[in-house]
């Protein structure tokens, strides 16, 4: 069954992203788009540039015409490869049907360090070949500028700095969407304090469309662009957790506990790419290629804090008795931070901190430390 929407390779500028002075450029027109990828039908465009500059940006800018009637504007694709083999999938529109003649803008980026100096390949192609090999679905004419641009971040809802207290985000998705949200680490994890990270995307709504409900896929990224981790079920159901640092919490419904299995996380700002399965996170420069045909409101959640050897040892004191009226009192407080310590039961039922864990609290200081 085809779809408007599609995992490709390439990261689409948004629109109205600044341009870099161009280093060189190259013109193409009326290129026919016919056959699906690698058919004989294909038509292949070689250019030669001189390099000489540290490629960035890849910016492509002009229109495409429709020359099948049954064409959708999302089958028409680019495989541009540069001298040294490394390639890049453009889609100038990654939704939508059929269409007479659009104007369209954006950009792609090749792996840091690519080289441009030499013959480059273009390859134009249909995801699905409308009239076969032996009509043209649609036709090409546009300008490629190669520039030194490197990548900026993408448009993120910032949640602000992650602390004890936690913090939360939610953002409408629409099919084939990435949502993005920032948040700065003031300290590394698990660091010297036995410090943990945890982040989820329980509580999103999302239809099913023609996948499953609830189904996100979640990957990190550093402020250079760098993936830290990515993950797709490991919460409850189909949603999608990352846990860093020390200790384990418990988990969400039938999903994975919180136990640092994604390992260290640095100080610094850090951004979180929700989007619905199937969708790819790239390696690099925060590339991510949204898939799926589900559409809602993502939620996610994110929550810090200290582990301590025994639970009830809020304050985590040292001195003799470790537990003492003092634990009750630091209980309370993180009770009314909304702090995820506070869950004493693991509860995932709004609200999750509730009079329950006050009586979970007190069997487990009864209990007492190991």
């Amino acid at each position: 069954m085809r779809t408007a929407a599609t995992a490709c390779a390439a990261l689409l500028a948004a629109a109205g992203a600044s341009r870099a002075s161009p280093q060189e450029t190259a013109t193409f027109t009326n290129i026919n788009s016919n056959g699906v990828l690698n058919h004989a039908a294909n038509s292949v465009q070689l250019r030669t540039f001189n390099g000489g500059y540290t490629l960035g940006r890849i910016d492509l800018s002009g229109t495409l015409t429709s020359v099948h009637p049954n064409t959708w504007r999302s089958d028409s694709r680019i495989v541009i490869t540069a001298p040294h083999g490394q390639s890049v999938v453009f889609q100038a529109f990654p939704a939508g049907g059929t269409f007479t003649t659009l104007s369209f803008s954006g950009s792609v980026y090749l792996p840091p360090g690519t080289d441009a100096a030499g013959q480059w390949s273009l390859r134009f192609y249909e995801f699905f070949d409308d009239g076969g090999s032996g009509l043209v679905d649609a036709r090409w004419s546009f300008t490629l500028t190669l520039t030194d641009e490197p990548p900026a971040p993408p448009a993120s809802t910032d949640l602000g700095t992650l602390t004890a207290a936690g913090l939360s985000g939610s953002a409408p998705m629409s099919v084939g969407q990435v949502r993005w949200f920032r948040f700065a680490l003031p300290e590394p994890v698990p660091g010297g304090a036995g410090r943990f990270a945890d982040l989820d995307t329980f509580g999103s709504t999302i239809a099913a469309g023609s996948g499953f409900a609830n189904d996100t896929t979640i990957g990190l990224y550093d402020s250079a662009g760098a993936r830290v981790a990515r993950d797709d079920d490991s919460c409850d159901g189909f949603l999608s957790q990352l846990t860093f640092g020390a200790g384990t919490r418990p988990p969400v419904g039938d999903g994975l506990p919180f136990d640092g299995r994604n390992g260290p996380l640095a100080q610094g700002t850090y951004y979180l790419a929700v989007a619905t399965y199937p969708s790819v996170f790239g390696a690099q420069r925060w590339e991510v290629s949204p898939g799926g045909t589900q559409s809602g409101t993502v939620a996610v959640r994110l929550r810090a804090g200290v582990t301590t050897s025994c639970y009830p040892n809020c304050d985590e004191s040292t001195a003799l008795p470790v537990l003492n009226v003092a634990d009750f009192g630091c209980f309370l407080t993180r009770y009314a931070a909304g702090d995820p310590y506070a869950n004493c039961d693991g509860s995932t039922t709004a609200p999750v901190l509730n009079v329950q864990d006050f009586g979970c609290f007190l069997t487990r200081y009864a209990t007492g430390c190991p």
